[in-house]
């Protein structure tokens, strides 16, 4: 996968390929296509190989790729703005040959406006207070529920711009019965599981309140990192420090 614009030279004219975002993005969502994403501006587009023909009407426009050259690799990609995206999208193939595709769309939204989603997995957060003091000390909980057994998933919880980390040195640690690497940043905490088996775990943060104003908690954002159309993420929170 790919973030950004597509460099032609780095995909296989043979192999099927989806160009997304960083699957960490701000906001993220799986629809009815394999994996979408929010962060940018909506951008479908259809991959296929090379010896392949298609033509992809989205809405009102029209993209056509006839026998596209090793340097364009089939890859379609149309951007639109104002509100002025497809409603839907109709891929006409008008060869015998093997061919893959797949549809993304990208966009921002206010964070504010983001609500809670899961596919697979699920991830819920827990506060113990919305309304802390100055120098209060803030627990957060994280539930972790997976409906299957799963590997190499990533939790990255976004925290507030008040709310320091009590531990603020990185590590593998224990907790809930399972083992991770947990990783502070300035913005939010990393953490990475080799193996999330089947089930529901709990995980709990401590931050202390450094300063007053108003604030918001961000997303927490549960994905699994090879199979990204797996993934879960809760709304922000507005913190009110006095």
């Amino acid at each position: 996968s790919q973030s950004g614009t597509l460099s032609p030279a780095s995909q296989s004219a043979s192999s099927p390929s989806v160009s997304q975002s960083d699957t960490l993005s701000p906001v993220s969502q799986s629809a009815s296509s394999p994996s979408a994403s929010q962060s940018g501006t909506h951008s479908p587009s259809v991959s296929q190989s090379a010896s392949s023909q298609s033509a992809s009407r989205l809405g009102a426009a029209h993209i056509c790729a006839e026998s596209p050259s090793p340097a364009a690799l089939g890859y379609l990609r149309a951007t639109f703005t104002d509100g002025a995206a497809p409603t839907s999208i109709t891929v006409e193939r008008r060869s015998p040959s093997e061919a893959w595709g797949a549809v993304y769309a990208q966009y921002l939204s206010p964070i504010a406006d983001a609500s809670a989603h899961s596919t697979g997995l699920t991830i819920r957060r827990e506060l113990s207070s919305t309304a802390p003091r100055l120098g209060d000390k803030l627990t957060t909980r994280y539930i972790i529920t997976a409906d299957r057994d799963y590997e190499y998933v990533c939790l990255r919880a976004d925290r507030a711009a008040a709310a320091e980390p009590a531990e603020q040195i990185s590590g593998y640690r224990d907790q809930g019965g399972l083992g991770y690497y947990r990783a502070v940043r300035d913005a939010h905490t990393d953490y990475f599981f080799d193996s999330l088996p089947k089930g529901t775990y709990v995980l709990e943060e401590t931050s202390f309140i450094d300063r007053t104003g108003r604030y918001t908690t961000g997303l927490c954002r549960l994905q699994c990192i090879y199979a990204p159309e797996f993934s879960s993420h809760t709304n922000a929170v507005e913190l009110d420090v006095k």
